[in-house]
């Protein structure tokens, strides 16, 4: 029965996307309206998720102003872009004017000077001075990102008028799930959410119920503070405070949700030694990532001459024992990956806020450790591997076997420190990332091995 329920689910969507599709090619807009306004939000969402921006501008007009809405709000802020510039001015405005004041400011940030100056000056007072104070707040703080549009309470009023007054001024704000409570002068007192009062008895004031002391954030704190926040205390939204602790705005989960895409986006690109984009990939033109992609890769190519100088140096002493040559690949490949788990482990637990920089030294202690029994299992295996499966002399396995364990030891030494030193000079941990650790663990490691070698082989 549920795969029949599925199937017919399917079925009504693709019927519903080639007629849509049909009727905007034949030009027909009396069908294409009737078909649009009768279909469910989700199908919408499905349908115009790969129409070009000429076919997407023709649907949004055609829709019922709700419907248009709630259309252009799920876009992402490209295609919202696209959308507007699209529009006529009369109609641009009247989009932008509906849109809460965070989203409102997201999109303007994307707009030229030009058209986000008109779109302003055509807001009505109320909306312009909710975005200008947002715009006013550095890029990236949570202050650019809250929404002063919430529910907030004096502690001296009973549980009945509280809920008297949320009928009363609720309505237009983004979330009525959590209420604040705020003294005369707006400063953070309390927060406490509608279930309680609603659950409350009705002679109760808020201030015996409410939770005080709540989590707040500041209006310059980076936006990752606010995402961390919200999935610590799994809350629906966190307010934001100016440095008189006067409540200013919220931020909501589905704005975290989009900030821990965003970091996380980040994080990985820096780690992969790409410079981010906030772009999707097939939003990107080949000049984009040229751009994040070269001068990563000029980096590495500088760093791996010092690779070249080392082996260089060393050269008469391979030329003495050639097969030392043929390790060389192996170590420096185990270097890379042993620094790469490590500091991408490292690198997870901050940004989840498991580990903190006091903690470095026990840290270090536990990849130490793991190191070390990592090191002797490849060293037992590549011993085992070279005395049974090649020609090598015992000592030239044995200086393998021993490089081995020091280049683990001192790769995963590195990966785990560097990440927690470069939040302590307040630069990104995902920078000392597989990159920047493979390097400077390659380098180390040849040093390691010749030096070994020159000790063992008299060379």
């Amino acid at each position: 029965m549920k795969d029949n329920k599925k199937k017919g689910t399917k079925n009504v969507y693709a019927d519903v996307n080639k007629s849509v599709l049909f009727n905007l090619e034949s030009k027909d807009i009396g069908s294409l309206k009737l078909i649009l306004n009768s279909a469910n939000e989700v199908d919408l969402l499905n349908i115009i998720s790969d129409l070009s921006t000429e076919n997407l501008a023709i649907i949004y007009r055609l829709l019922s102003k709700d419907k248009a809405l709630y259309l252009f709000e799920q876009l992402d802020t490209d295609e919202q872009e696209k959308l507007i510039n699209s529009l006529t001015d009369e109609a641009a405005i009247e989009v932008i004017s509906e849109l809460e004041p965070d989203d409102r400011v997201r999109l303007l940030d994307e707009l030229p000077a030009a058209v986000v100056k008109r779109m302003i000056a055509a807001l009505s007072p109320a909306e312009r001075k909710a975005t200008n104070m947002l715009m006013g707040y550095e890029e990236k703080t949570a202050g650019r990102i809250m929404t002063p549009e919430y529910v907030r309470l004096r502690k001296d009023i009973t549980v009945s008028d509280a809920i008297e007054r949320i009928k009363k001024t609720a309505k237009d704000k983004e979330t009525i799930y959590t209420i604040y409570i705020t003294n005369e002068a707006r400063k953070l007192e309390g927060v406490l959410s509608l279930r309680e009062i609603f659950f409350a008895e009705p002679s109760v004031k808020l201030e015996d119920i409410m939770l005080t002391n709540p989590v707040s954030i500041s209006t310059d704190d980076d936006q990752e503070e606010a995402a961390k926040l919200l999935q610590k205390f799994d809350l629906l939204s966190v307010p934001v405070v100016d440095k008189e602790r006067r409540l200013v705005g919220i931020i909501t989960v589905d704005d975290v949700i989009d900030i821990i895409n965003q970091e996380t986006t980040e994080d990985f690109s820096k780690m992969a030694g790409i410079t981010p984009i906030n772009k999707p990939y097939n939003k990107m033109s080949v000049a984009d990532i040229v751009k994040a992609r070269s001068p990563w890769l000029l980096i590495l190519m500088i760093s791996a001459t010092f690779t070249h100088m080392i082996i260089e140096s060393f050269e008469a002493a391979l030329m003495i024992v050639p097969v030392l040559y043929a390790a060389i690949p192996m170590l420096m490949d185990t270097a890379g990956n042993a620094g790469t788990q490590s500091s991408t482990t490292i690198v997870r637990a901050m940004s989840l806020n498991e580990v903190k920089l006091k903690n470095i030294f026990v840290i270090i202690w536990k990849e130490i450790r793991v190191a070390v029994i990592c090191g002797i299992i490849l060293a037992i295996a590549n011993f085992g591997r070279m005395y049974f499966f090649t020609d090598a002399a015992p000592t030239v396995a044995l200086v393998v076997s021993l490089t081995l364990i020091l280049t683990v030891f001192i790769a995963k030494a590195i990966g785990s420190a560097l990440p927690m030193l470069a939040e302590r000079v307040r630069l990104d941990p995902a920078v000392m990332s597989a990159t920047v650790v493979t390097s400077i663990a390659d380098i180390l490691a040849l040093i390691v091995y010749f030096n070994i070698a020159s000790l063992l082989l008299g060379i």
